[in-house]
């Protein structure tokens, strides 16, 4: 990859320093600073690849080697293109999966075929599929375990959500067959500490004082909680902030 890319540094450097015609003419001060065009060039890669190199460092990822029904990764098996804040760096584009049964983010290694699960400890953020990951370590005091948590709202009283799955396995005569078996978790911030949210009343327990004005703006906008927890849960909590200035 790099001997590839200083080719067409020095290629590109031709060009521009030396016009068609010209490059015979080339006089010794003038190959002196085509010397030191490419020198510079060359550094600003080793610059830029010695920052990069940061973001390679994690451990190689191990697939699953037995037939499993699905696919353990959020939303799509296929590598999506996102973001990542590694070691307070902002690093994009990066082609990115997300484990949810092993709770791992990971990156394609530079020679496109490796995988790196990138180390939990400095991962502070994480963008794909139009969600925005954030890392939470479980000695907070919020009320969290270690984990990645989607915020599905961002406001005073923040929801969070936690996509996991599971390998499951099952026997039916001699056949033994696996499957990735999904499931989620919901979190809302009141106070100084995240609430497991296990149902509509759950969460309407917390806002109790404004449950009435919820529940009609729900109906209204025909937002229905069973049909899609999170999107509700997110809405009843925006609409609470904007109740409570």
């Amino acid at each position: 990859m790099m001997r590839g890319f200083l080719s067409m540094v020095i290629l590109w450097f031709s060009f521009t320093a030396f016009p068609s015609g010209l490059q015979a003419q080339a006089s010794a001060p003038d190959s002196a600073s085509y010397e030191a065009g490419i020198h510079t060039a060359v550094q600003s890669y080793l610059d830029y690849n010695k920052n990069q190199s940061r973001l390679f460092n994690g451990i190689q990822y191990l697939s699953y080697t037995f037939p499993v029904t699905g696919f353990p990764f959020f939303i799509t098996g296929q590598w999506s293109t996102g973001s990542v804040d590694y070691d307070r760096e902002e690093f994009s584009p990066v082609s990115l999966l997300y484990d949810l049964v092993r709770d791992q983010v990971i990156i394609m290694g530079l020679d496109s075929g490796a995988r790196i699960v990138l180390r939990p400890d400095l991962v502070g953020w994480f963008r794909m599929q139009g969600h925005t990951f954030i890392r939470i370590s479980g000695d907070s005091g919020i009320g969290l375990r270690d984990g990645y948590y989607d915020q599905l709202y961002r406001g005073t009283h923040q929801v969070l959500a936690h996509w996991s799955k599971s390998l499951q396995e099952s026997i039916s005569g001699t056949t033994l067959t696996r499957s990735f078996e999904s499931s989620e978790h919901y979190y809302v911030l009141f106070g100084k500490t995240y609430h497991s949210i296990s149902s509509k009343g759950a969460l309407l327990s917390l806002f109790r004082d404004r449950k009435q004005a919820i529940q009609a703006y729900l109906r209204k906008n025909h937002i229905r909680y069973r049909r899609d927890q999170g999107l509700a849960i997110a809405k009843m909590a925006e609409f609470y902030d904007l109740s409570n200035p």
